[in-house]
């Protein structure tokens, strides 16, 4: 006898097989734009290059533990991976390590940074 949430049901695997594609295509593009090969990663994460491959190919997911080693190897937010990044955080994260790497800067630098990034000057 069918349930009445057998739609739903459905549709959220829907969902979820759409979210899992989508992940398989960020982990193979953020590994690629970091020039790093499978065996590289697979290594990293103490795993087999054919894991990676079939993460990338969607074919497994990676457990929430492995995610979180991957998104440190990839220095990048799960939100990231997961494709779930507002532009609001992105930004607000973006400006603090900003903020965080000038931090380190000695006074000079720091003049020099801002110097450089107010471009020329009309003389007064």
């Amino acid at each position: 006898m069918p349930h009445s949430n057998d739609g739903r049901v459905s549709e959220g695997l829907k969902d979820t097989n759409s979210i899992n594609d989508d992940l398989a295509k960020r982990s193979r593009a953020i590994r690629a734009q970091l020039g790093l090969s499978q065996t590289d990663v697979a290594r990293a994460l103490h795993v087999t290059r054919g894991f990676i491959s079939n993460v990338e190919n969607g074919r497994v997911n990676m457990s929430m533990r492995l995610m979180i080693y991957y998104a440190r190897l990839m220095n990048v937010s799960l939100d990231e991976i997961a494709g779930l990044t507002d532009k609001e955080y992105l930004s607000t994260s973006l400006d603090h390590a900003i903020m965080e790497e000038v931090s380190k800067l000695s006074l000079q630098q720091k003049q020099n940074l801002l110097d450089s990034l107010r471009g020329p000057q009309e003389a007064t």
